[in-house]
């Protein structure tokens, strides 16, 4: 979650147990989103690489639920 200044803090890398966390970062602030938790493998890495053809002005990381980014 969030913490009070509404930042993200490395903990909300790590994914809700059995999902996979897309976050998103924005290229011109440097602010890190929460983007979507994800069930399915197979359906995170299809929107986490849609998301990245469709904004160009963002990096996007997937992530399981053990912190680990998965590279895509």
């Amino acid at each position: 979650m969030p913490n009070e200044h509404g930042q993200i803090t490395p903990a909300d890398f790590k994914a809700p147990k059995d999902k996979y966390r897309i976050t998103r970062e924005d290229m011109n602030d440097g602010e890190l989103h929460i983007v979507a938790d994800i069930y399915h493998y197979d359906c995170a890495l299809l929107i986490a690489e849609w998301l990245r053809a469709k904004d160009q002005e963002s990096v996007f990381f997937l992530w399981d639920d053990k912190g680990q980014e998965i590279i895509f």
